[in-house]
């Protein structure tokens, strides 16, 4: 049946342009203009995007000008189900107040091919105009995919000209959409501040390591960074530099898995060498969570920047990493988070370092083995 070809999903979100003009309009008194709207929305839709590929995975994700997505996904099932997921999810946020929101989907075969911001492929070329033509919150497939959609008996459709109409909405999520809080909140928070939205695991390391050497205060809440990837050698080398060179104080709290013990103490291992050689300027709290769990965010605060982080499951490497990361550059909303973490450390209380490192020894991780790579990671050495 042709089920397993590639298969292309596109997204377009109606009204960009204008939405951007008359949100806009007038606003100049609290610092509100076009380009600060457009690029709110932008990271809005790019943050949903990356929500959604967390249970839904895609092979490919490319963002065409300012309001076109495409979508690469293994077959048409998994395309259908990744458009349902998306709808269900902005729905929600339109429902939730964010009603400047317009997405437009649609579903093609074929293999995307994408050439200075041009499509070169029939499929994309399809899937585009079906996008470009159709009404926000309408899911469409065509070509080739307008018969698998229809032979999928579980897949409510109706057939209009030129395509047929998915009825997302009588379709149910497996797992559910879980309710978010905060939406409107959020809307609040990109419009007010400037922006920037990273996919690259690479691109935010670097964009710490640059903002670390610019910054007086730092504050660092989230998981260890397993010492023994070499992604994170000039990270981790960075931070000992910049407690030797400047005069930035840097607070650390990690929350740490019982399940990753290795990784745990060879981070804790380093944080306790650092807070033993610059007293001053470096301090460390850390706490275990239950059994298998993991925080999905974390987060760092650089003066008035703050990076939010989101973690994924690596399961090649074993290990938990930044799968995408929000910065918001504002001095209320870094105020906050600083807060925020203030009471967090402050609410757990001083750990016991030799406690917390045995109770993680207990579960198979070797001391002597972290030491060293404690020790190397420090000098930007190769991690045994």
């Amino acid at each position: 049946m042709g089920i397993s070809m590639k298969t292309i999903l596109m997204i377009e979100l109606k009204g960009f342009e204008g939405q951007g003009a008359s949100l806009g309009e007038r606003m100049s008194a609290i610092g509100l203009s076009e380009e600060k709207v457009r690029s709110a929305i932008r990271a809005l839709a790019n943050s949903t995007i990356q929500e959604v590929c967390v249970t839904n995975p895609a092979l490919r994700v490319e963002e065409i000008g300012g309001d076109t997505w495409t979508i690469e996904l293994r077959d048409v099932s998994t395309a259908v189900d990744w458009g349902v997921r998306l709808l269900k999810t902005l729905e929600q946020k339109v429902l939730g107040g964010l009603f400047y929101l317009k997405p437009v989907v649609s579903v093609s075969c074929g293999d995307l091919k994408v050439q200075g911001g041009r499509f070169m492929d029939g499929a994309s070329i399809r899937a585009y105009r079906a996008a470009d033509k159709g009404e926000p919150f309408c899911f469409y497939a065509v070509g080739a995919a307008q018969k698998m959609v229809a032979e999928m008996k579980h897949v409510p459709t109706t057939k209009i000209e030129g395509a047929h109409l998915i009825l997302w909405q009588q379709l149910a999520l497996d797992p559910p959409l879980g309710v978010r809080a905060g939406g409107l909140s959020l809307a609040h928070l990109m419009l007010d501040n400037e922006v920037l939205f990273f996919r690259s695991h690479g691109d935010v390391l670097n964009f710490l390591q640059e903002q670390q050497t610019i910054s007086q205060e730092i504050k660092v809440y989230g998981g260890p960074a397993p010492l023994r990837l070499p992604v994170y050698r000039d990270y981790n080398k960075s931070i000992e530099v910049l407690l030797r060179t400047t005069n930035a104080r840097c607070s650390v709290l990690n929350y740490v898995n019982e399940s990753a013990s290795q990784d745990a103490v060879d981070w804790l291992t380093m944080c306790q060498l650092l807070k033993a050689q610059y007293p001053g300027k470096f301090t460390h709290n850390a706490y275990v969570l239950p059994g298998n769990a993991i925080k999905p965010v974390s987060y760092h605060v650089y003066d008035d920047v703050t990076v939010i982080m989101l973690r994924s499951f690596d399961e090649f490497a074993q290990s938990h990493s930044v799968s995408g990361s929000i910065v918001v550059r504002g001095a209320e909303i870094a105020r906050r988070f600083r807060d925020d973490f203030r009471e967090s450390f402050r609410s757990i209380g001083q750990s016991e370092p030799e406690a917390l490192l045995a109770r993680l020894v207990a579960q198979g991780a070797d001391r002597s083995l972290a030491e060293k790579r404690a020790k190397a990671a420090l000098l930007g050495e190769p991690i045994p």
